[in-house]
């Protein structure tokens, strides 16, 4: 059960509690990203090597010839028409784009780049001086992007017996090993309808052979093992930012003005008293912001998304305590037993003592009527010391008032009427 506390405390509305911490927030958040920058990419980063890493990471990603050659390591997208390249006259379709690409990352990238390598699971053999084998490599490619047996029949699904996938054959008139033809529905001119098919074979929603290729690249041991270096490196240059900033706006500067007031509070005009109304002790002050700030750490969870995640989750439930509480506190002040109140309304006191005396030396104000109530202050017109003052002779008579105001009808100047006062004296 909440302690009611005294009435001439008003606990801070939700508006003005909200913008408090709202304006804490924004400036946190823009120290972090000040503090990055002026630290991370000068300090940090350099020291940890992170540019020749990110551009051994986006190396790695263009030589496979599965992107479009950026640093960002862009999908490849074709429509299913014919095009040319951007300064090719021969036209391709959409899906011999994507056929190239993932031949070469599997036949010419995987078994060239030192760093890359196939799977277990992919059944690949090796040579004696360690490289791997052409027959090896082509029996996976067949199977892999043609769905087609080491010579050249189709694979069948298993539930249907029928081709899995026919659209390609092996083109026995060459040498090559991995020279493959359409499937006899797609001889003659393609209309719209099987080029789509066959580009979708290759990509189509998430799906397809040039998608199996990307997972296929995106499991790579190297490209996996950069990823994470890299990950770290930028963790580590925001790691000062995200120490320092929710440090400095929810616990120095609080513990160092008075009533615990943040910046947020002292332009919303708010400020944190103990839960029984009087002025927080310190130690109540330090639990107070000592549990925002490490909601706020939460943000040194290595994995940004689930940091942010779990800082949005319990600010939420920390702001269901507020708005649950009568009297308006949230998780954080119920554990630190402290209220967050209107200043510009409230009078505090450092403790009951102090406040008792105010409220005898002002009878008729608001703390005085809360004590009277509560029986602590007796009332101001029933006491020895009023009854006395009232039978004090210094007590204006109506009668006298009434005389002196038909004198000062008759009074020319103050002069005159000092005399006259002078001679009575006498």
């Amino acid at each position: 059960m909440e302690k009611k506390i005294p009435d001439y405390i008003h606990p801070a509305g939700y508006g003005k509690t909200t913008l408090a911490y709202l304006i804490d927030a924004a400036l946190t958040v823009a120290m972090i990203f000040v503090l990055y920058y002026c630290i991370g990419p000068t300090l940090i980063l350099p020291a940890q090597g992170y540019s020749e890493k990110y551009d051994a990471y986006t190396g790695f990603v263009k030589d496979s010839h599965l992107t479009v050659g950026d640093a960002m390591g862009t999908f490849l997208s074709y429509d299913a028409g014919m095009t040319a390249e951007s300064g090719e006259s021969e036209t391709k379709a959409g899906y011999q784009k994507y056929q190239e690409a993932v031949t070469y990352y599997y036949t010419k990238f995987i078994p060239g780049n030192e760093n890359a390598v196939f799977y277990e699971e992919d059944g690949v053999a090796k040579d004696a001086d360690g490289s791997y084998n052409v027959d090896s490599v082509k029996a996976f490619v067949l199977k892999k992007v043609y769905a087609l047996n080491p010579n050249g029949t189709p694979i069948l699904d298993e539930g249907t017996q029928k081709p899995k996938d026919p659209y390609f054959v092996l083109d026995e008139s060459t040498e090559d090993p991995y020279d493959v033809k359409l499937g006899e529905e797609y001889t003659g001119e393609l209309d719209n309808v099987k080029l789509t098919l066959l580009r979708d074979y290759f990509f189509a929603e998430g799906k397809g052979v040039y998608y199996d290729a990307i997972a296929h690249l995106s499991a790579q041991p190297y490209f996996t093992g950069l990823q994470s270096e890299l990950g770290m490196i930028r963790y580590l240059s925001f790691l000062p930012a995200f120490i320092i900033s929710p440090f400095l706006f929810f616990f120095l500067i609080p513990l160092c003005v008075p009533n615990g007031k943040t910046i947020g509070k002292l332009i919303a005009r708010t400020a944190v008293l103990g839960a029984d109304g009087y002025k927080a002790k310190k130690l109540n002050i330090i639990l107070h912001y000592a549990w925002l700030t490490i909601i706020w750490e939460t943000l040194l969870i290595p994995n940004t998304a689930i940091g942010i995640m779990t800082l949005m989750l319990m600010l939420l439930i920390d702001y269901m305590a507020l708005i649950l509480s009568k009297n308006h506190q949230s998780l954080h002040d119920k554990v630190a037993r402290t209220i967050v109140i209107n200043s510009k309304e409230s009078v505090w006191f450092a403790d009951e003592e102090t406040a008792l005396a105010f409220a005898k030396a002002h009878p008729d104000s608001p703390c005085a009527s809360f004590y009277r109530a509560k029986g602590l202050l007796s009332d101001p017109m029933s006491s020895a010391e009023e009854q006395a003052f009232l039978r004090e002779e210094s007590i204006v008579d109506l009668s006298t008032i009434g005389k002196a105001r038909e004198k000062a009808k008759s009074i020319v100047s103050f002069d005159e009427f000092e005399a006259g006062e002078d001679k009575k004296g006498e």
